[in-house]
Formats: C-alpha cells, structure tokens, sequence
C-alpha cells in the first residue's frame, strides 16, 4: 500500500472510532439518567436509605453495649491514655474517642 491509501484509511478509522464514541457517550447519559430516575423513585416510596435503613443508635444504647461499657470504666479509672484503653479493650482508638465524647456529653466521666 501507498503512504496516500494509508492516510485514507487512517481517516475513516479516526471518523469510525469518533462515531462509536459519540454512541458510548449518549448511552452512558442514558444510564445515568434511568439510575438518577430509579433512586428518585426508590426514595420517593421510602426504599432508599443513606445508612442501609438502620435506625441511628441513641446515645445511652451506644454506651449499654458491652465493649462501650468496658471502655467507659477504664476511661472512669484515669491513668490509662486513649491509646492504652484501646489495647486493654481490644477497640480501636477512634472508638475509645467516640466512647469518651458520648461519656462526657451524658456526664457519665
């Protein structure tokens, strides 16, 4: 083949591979918006919930669980750091701090 056949056929691919995009393009538009329309539909009849449908936990239940409870003594003793009360409660520290800022707003500590 000549170098000029070459530049054709190189236009009609670049043309063909515009066309097929411009198509992907508008059918992921299309997807987008039946999804956007599927959600609205589900929230509208009260199917879609931002954390699983899950009642949020109040407070007091947060701090009557076992392990919330054991942090909350070990927090009551003093001495111990977050750090240290996560390793004695096996919890992760940002738990011990979620435990300690419950506690402290209930008055608990």
């Amino acid at each position: 083949m000549r170098k000029e056949e070459f530049h054709k056929y190189d236009k009609i691919a670049k043309e063909y591979a515009e066309a097929i995009s411009e198509v992907a393009e508008f059918e992921r538009s299309r997807i987008k918006e039946r999804i956007s329309e599927g959600v609205q539909k589900a929230k509208e009849r009260g199917a879609y919930k931002a954390n699983g449908g899950k009642p949020k936990e109040s407070p007091e239940e947060t701090l009557n669980k076992a392990k919330n409870a054991k942090i909350v003594r070990y927090l009551r003793k003093g001495g111990y750091s977050l750090r240290e009360v996560a390793k004695l409660t096996t919890a992760s520290p940002t738990t011990v701090k979620k435990v300690r800022t419950i506690a402290l707003e209930l008055g608990k500590l």
